[in-house]
């Protein structure tokens, strides 16, 4: 299985990605590209790996992950300032609060939230 991710900030080129990738699309300029959760993101274009990329890489080379639970938790570890730790209370906690139904659909983590708790089967 192959692991997307979307150029935010360039197009892809040499140095414009980590080493080992298995295949990329796009270049200037930067349009919408089809996600795999259904929904469009405006990017560069986007690069395949045949393994998924840690989270601290995906922030260096501001590579986006396509697939929406890999995405959720990326937010979440955003959200938590890069902090791991923090970031599996925060996924707890709001998923937690989704499944109770007290979690504002406004909330700006709201989707993620329920990206999560969908894959946890709950």
């Amino acid at each position: 299985m192959s692991h997307k991710y979307f150029y935010l900030s360039r197009p892809p080129s040499y140095g414009h990605q980590p080493p080992g990738f298995s295949n990329r699309d796009g270049g200037l300029p930067s349009r919408n590209w089809p996600t795999a959760s259904g929904d469009d993101v405006w990017a560069f274009g986007w690069v395949e790996y045949p393994e998924a990329l840690d989270f601290e890489t995906c922030f260096k080379w501001d590579l986006m992950p396509d697939e929406p639970v890999e995405l959720a938790h990326y937010i979440f570890w955003s959200f938590a300032s890069r902090n791991a730790d923090d970031a599996k209370y925060y996924e707890d906690d709001y998923v937690a609060a989704y499944l109770a139904g007290t979690l504002a659909e406004n909330s700006h983590l709201y989707q993620w939230a329920k990206i999560l708790a969908d894959a946890r089967g709950k």
